[in-house]
């Protein structure tokens, strides 16, 4: 029975079976069992996936068939890279792939609004993310005997300056509806997500901080994710008229949705003459107001569910000009006043350096006298 044929089978055994390969290698009987019921579940699986790819193209469509059967956001992502590689095999791919794509994306228009545009550096490099993930995956299920390629330099993505300026945001408050405005306040004043703030329940508030069981913070950590309440949180809190169930709810009795929340805070600031993307600017506003209060960046961190040290923080927060201007001209009364208002202090006029000139006659001999007195 050749081994490296059994192997493989018993990798694709032991993957589909977690817990189970204590039944592999303990004798030639389990063997044979092993590899019979391996190459069953392997001819299955490949029955259901379909014949074995051949192009990059195929690559992509069982890909997105195995791993994401139902996601239709993966498939638009991978749409480019599908294109581009509809008459390309396997073997043609090679070291510097993903870079000729990541040039064809760049030459790439799509239309929106009748426009053409550009496709931004962030889906530049979600693009090319998946299609080395589609890559990878060939290759780790033998499709393709080449090492998948590398992926070049990705395209840096500029920052841009998300907070609201407190005169800005109270001409969008004004222009809100009640209930959305207690909701959008809310969130300004305790900085957390547009989900925890939609579905914030009685239950979950304990004393001046919130512990919420859900959400993006807990699914990565494990741990409760705490909202810190403020003086006038906690008073916004208890004005709402319900007292269980949800805190926030709408005109028909049910609880805000981020997204429609979304189109309401837009609306409102169309009106007031702004533009704004969306209710995650609040977020953003509460972190540089933090920053510019002097509050330190692991508390910030801690108040905006971030992991200690992560530099997700410095993302939300950035020290604005006004602070570190500020902060830099307070350095003046660091140095002594004496020796700033001295300036620097004349010293002895410096030697002139033998480097350069005539070396003295340390050993003066007779006729040297001679001659400098004759």
């Amino acid at each position: 029975m050749p081994r490296p044929r059994f192997d493989a089978a018993r990798n694709q055994w032991t993957y589909y079976h977690h817990g189970k390969r204590r039944y592999l290698c303990t004798g030639r009987a389990n063997e044979a069992r092993a590899w019979t019921l391996a190459e069953k579940l392997k001819g299955r699986c490949l029955a259901e996936a379909g014949p074995e790819p051949k192009t990059v193209t195929e690559t992509c469509e069982l890909w997105l068939r195995i791993k994401h059967p139902e996601s239709e956001w993966h498939r638009q992502i991978l749409k480019p890279f599908a294109d581009w590689t509809v008459r390309r095999s396997l073997r043609e791919v090679h070291a510097e792939f993903l870079t000729d794509f990541k040039i064809h994306l760049g030459r790439l228009r799509y239309k929106r609004h009748g426009k053409l545009y550009p496709y931004q550096p962030s889906m530049i490099r979600r693009q090319l993310r998946f299609a080395r993930s589609v890559l990878q995956w060939a290759h780790a299920r033998k499709y393709t005997n080449d090492a998948p390629p590398s992926l070049p330099p990705l395209p840096t993505i500029k920052r841009i300056d998300r907070s609201i300026k407190p005169d800005k945001l109270a001409g969008i408050m004004a222009k809100l509806p009640y209930r959305a405005k207690q909701v959008l306040m809310f969130q300004a004043l305790v900085g957390c997500r547009p989900g925890e703030a939609c579905l914030l329940r009685y239950e979950e508030i304990k004393g001046s901080f919130c512990e919420l069981h859900r959400g993006k913070t807990y699914e990565r950590v494990g741990e409760p994710r705490l909202l810190y309440l403020t003086r006038e949180a906690l008073r916004l809190v208890r004005d709402q008229p319900t007292t269980s169930g949800y805190v926030f709810l709408n005109r028909n009795g049910q609880p805000y949705k981020p997204s429609g929340l979304r189109s309401i805070l837009k609306r409102a600031a169309q009106r007031a003459g702004y533009h704004i993307p969306g209710p995650y600017c609040l977020r953003h506003s509460w972190a540089q107001a933090a920053v510019d209060s002097g509050l330190s960046l692991d508390a910030v961190g801690e108040a905006l569910g971030h992991q200690p040290g992560s530099s997700e923080t410095k993302v939300y927060a950035k020290i604005s000009r006004q602070r570190a201007l500020k902060e830099v001209q307070t350095l003046g009364a660091l140095v002594p006043l004496g020796l700033a208002a001295e300036g620097r202090p004349r010293s002895a006029p410096a030697k002139s350096s033998r480097r350069g000139t005539a070396r003295p006659n340390r050993h003066k001999t007779g006729k040297g006298r001679s001659r400098r007195a004759g």
